[in-house]
C-alpha cells in the first residue's frame, strides 16, 4: 500500500481444492470487517478474480463503472471504492492469487509506475510461494 500510496489493500489466495480465492490478508480502514465476512470469489469473478484468471494487471479509475467490479464486498462493510489496481500473484506462469490496492490517496488514479510496482510485487510474492511449495514437496519426499 505504501509503495503505491493506496488507502487499502488485500491479498487473495487460491484454494485449489475448492477452486476459489479467499482473503488471505487485508489492510486499511475496513480490513477486519472484510476478513470477518469470510467471502470467497471464483476465478474470473470481480476484478481480482479476472486478474487471477487472465494473469494480467488491471487498473480501474472508476470502480463503479467497471462491469467486473464485485461491489458486494464494499457494500457489506460500507466502504467506498473509487480506484483499484490488481495484479496476479504468479510463478512460472502459474497463478496462486491476486494482490489488490484500493483508492490511491494523492491522486484519483494509479499510474504506470504504480502498475509496474504492483506487477513486480505479484511476481515476487509468486516466486516466494513457489519456493515454499518446492520446499514442502522436498520435505514430503524426504519423509519429514
Amino acid at each position: 500500500m505504501a509503495a503505491v500510496d493506496a488507502e487499502s489493500g488485500a491479498l487473495y489466495m487460491l484454494d485449489a481444492e475448492k477452486n476459489e480465492l479467499y482473503f488471505a490478508s487485508a489492510r486499511g480502514p475496513k480490513a477486519q470487517e472484510v476478513l470477518g465476512l469470510d467471502i470467497t470469489i471464483k476465478p474470473g469473478q470481480g476484478i481480482a478474480g479476472n486478474s487471477f484468471l487472465n494473469k494480467e494487471v488491471i487498473v480501474v479509475s472508476d470502480a463503479h463503472r467497471d462491469p467486473r467490479f464485485f461491489k458486494e464486498i464494499s457494500s457489506a462493510v460500507g466502504y467506498e471504492v473509487r480506484s483499484l489496481l490488481t495484479a496476479p500473484v504468479v510463478c512460472d506462469d502459474e497463478a496462486f492469487g491476486a494482490i489488490q490496492v484500493i483508492n490511491r490517496r494523492s491522486t484519483s488514479e494509479f499510474d504506470m509506475e504504480d502498475v509496474d510496482t504492483l506487477k513486480r510485487l505479484g511476481r515476487t510474492a509468486g516466486a516466494l510461494i513457489g519456493l515454499g511449495l518446492q520446499i514442502s514437496d522436498l520435505r514430503r519426499a524426504a519423509g519429514q
